[in-house]
């Protein structure tokens, strides 16, 4: 029976020997690499079944490597245990975790603890593949190639998105959850890894990635759901989100004239909207609703107004004529 294969990712060389000839004699092959970069390689060339991976190492954060793994449908659900540093922080062990890792211990470590934790999560993590390749309507990504492919509404086959690794990364994260809405919290802890990102960089990316799918506007588009993120969807459910959503008719006359009177907001309402601007539409809708709130509260003040003044007032106190009698 083949030997599982477990890489010892860890700049200490003395660590790394000593826990290397425990994994051999526990029954395992040991794979070891002193910087992310020679990790990479290996992890490529060998498939190793677990990994150990020191948090801080020269050539960069053990975070990275751990990012890439989860990214990869070959190494998705492979075993990582992080180890950090004796100075380590409850912060930094929660950051490792929520990014990925499925444990975390501390140096110094004891190694047959260790290798308990290394078993426990061989035993009650199965090796379970993930798809290489999501499709949503015309629309494929590859996640290991990290292309995005679609049939464009003009008919032509394996046309290739233009995404920067932040766009393909929100792509993804989209695609995975088709018709669900992604909080701006969930897209900064999945594509940021819980960094302090601004409202306007995701808002930024996004439209990047609205202009990349502009070839294929007809069967996806990505909807901003105000209040709450944005989801990858067609259109057509866009426009049943429309119908539900339907701007109210005004109820008298007046506010019939009143919104008439105001011309920009007369277009928005009338013209058609095309499907690449449905987002933007629904936005139009809601804005046009409270201003039509506004309006009938402007309309209820004013017919208060006009009924109060047309109201004759009455002098309780005595008139001009007798007040004069009275001092005479």
């Amino acid at each position: 029976m083949a030997r599982l294969k477990v890489l010892i990712c860890d700049s200490d060389t003395a660590d790394v020997e000593v826990l290397w000839h425990e994994l051999r004699g526990a029954g395992y092959d040991p794979l070891a690499a002193f910087s992310i970069e020679r990790a990479k390689a290996l992890i490529d060339a060998e498939c190793p079944g677990a990994i150990f991976v020191r948090a801080r190492m020269p050539d960069g954060s053990g975070l990275s490597l751990i990012h890439d793994l989860r990214n990869l449908s070959a190494t998705v659900r492979t075993p990582v245990i992080a180890i950090g540093e004796r100075d380590s922080t409850e912060t930094e062990s929660i950051r490792f975790l929520e990014s990925g890792a499925d444990d975390y211990v501390r140096k110094p470590y004891g190694l047959s603890e260790l290798l308990a934790r290394l078993k426990a999560l061989l035993r009650h993590a199965p090796r379970i593949q993930a798809p290489a390749r999501v499709s949503f309507e015309t629309l494929t990504m590859d996640f290991d190639a990290r292309r995005a492919l679609v049939c464009t509404d003009d008919g032509i086959d394996g046309h290739e998105l233009d995404l920067v690794p932040t766009g393909f990364l929100l792509l993804r994260l989209l695609i995975e959850n088709p018709f669900i809405v992604i909080s701006r919290r969930s897209i900064i802890e999945t594509v940021w890894f819980g960094a302090d990102v601004k409202t306007g960089t995701i808002d930024v990316h996004m439209a990047k990635v609205r202009q990349a799918l502009k070839v294929v506007q007809q069967r996806v588009v990505i909807e901003t759901v105000r209040g709450r993120g944005f989801r990858l969807t067609t259109p057509e459910k866009v426009r049943e989100a429309l119908l539900n959503d339907s701007v109210p008719q005004p109820s008298c006359e007046h506010e019939q004239r009143t919104i008439q009177t105001k011309p920009a907001a007369q277009q928005a309402y009338d013209e058609p909207v095309l499907v690449s601007d449905l987002g933007a539409a629904i936005e139009t809708i809601r804005r046009l609703r409270r201003m039509l709130a506004r309006t009938r509260e402007e309309n209820q003040v004013l017919r208060n107004s006009t009924t109060s003044s047309s109201t004759p007032k009455t002098d309780s106190g005595p008139s001009r004529k007798n007040r004069k009698k009275a001092g005479g």
